[in-house]
Parts: C-alpha cells; structure tokens; sequence
C-alpha cells in the first residue's frame, strides 16, 4: 500500500494492519475507559507518529499570589511575549483558552494558537490546540505548557 510500508501485527489482539514507515502503534490501557483491562473484545489502541516536532514551555515565578484564572492567563501572555525573540523567527501568536477549570489545587486549560514561523521570505502559519497545567507549590508557581 502507498505510503503505509510498515506493517503492525499484534498476536495478542488477533489483528494487524499497516501503517506509515515513521508511526507506531501501541496499547492504549487507560483504566478509566478499560477498568478490567483490555481485551480482544474491548480495547483501543494510538497510532502515533515518531517524527513529529514537540515544543513544551515550562514557567516558574516565585510569588505569594494564589493561583487565579487571572494569573493563568498572565502566565499566557509570558509565553507568547517570549515566542517573540525565537531566534529563528518563529512565535506563538493568537492565543485563545477556550476552557479552564479548577481541580484538587491546579488549573487546567485548553485553548487554540497559532504558530507563525519565518521560511524563504514568507510566515506559513500553523493552528494548534494545547493543554496547560498550572500549580503551586510553597510561594514557586509552576506552569506547564506542551505545545
């Protein structure tokens, strides 16, 4: 097949299919979604690429403040102030959180961004979605942004 050269067989489940040369599959054994485990029956497995390009932005700021939406979204605007001076040209802009809750202590926040990157005298830009974790520990906040 064009463009699935790797083929992934699993004994285990009983299945196989192919797949891209730079993805891999594995079980996904989530126990909210599967408490007993997974079977053949009932299952799930990811396909992911392995190539793919990461960026994660990890923020610490030392403060007495208690952890706020506020504070989440001033944590925000630090991320992309300091996209603007990539040395290669490239930044987070249009940052939008589309949810954010409080649980046992931390916020969690979802939201949409685009990524603008500089290549042969033209910006390409990319939408992306990401999830923020932000907590405090002592007088330390600590915001962690997988994008």
């Amino acid at each position: 097949m064009p463009g699935l050269s790797q083929k992934y067989e699993s004994r285990k489940w009983n299945l196989s299919f192919f797949i891209p040369e730079n993805w891999k599959t594995a079980d996904f054994p989530d126990k909210e979604w599967f408490p007993e485990g997974m079977t053949v029956e009932n299952g799930s497995l990811w396909t992911l690429l392995t190539d793919s390009e990461k960026h994660l932005e990890l923020l610490w700021e030392k403060t007495d403040e208690n952890i706020s939406p506020a504070l989440f979204d001033k944590f925000l605007g630090k991320i992309v102030a300091e996209s603007m001076i990539a040395p290669d040209s490239s930044r987070i802009t249009d940052i939008q959180m589309v949810s954010l809750k409080e649980e046992k202590g931390y916020y969690l926040g979802c939201g949409t961004y685009k990524y603008k990157q500089y290549l042969r005298d033209t910006f390409l830009i990319y939408d992306y979605s990401f999830k923020g974790i932000f907590w405090r520990e002592k007088n330390e906040h600590t915001f962690y942004l997988p994008l």
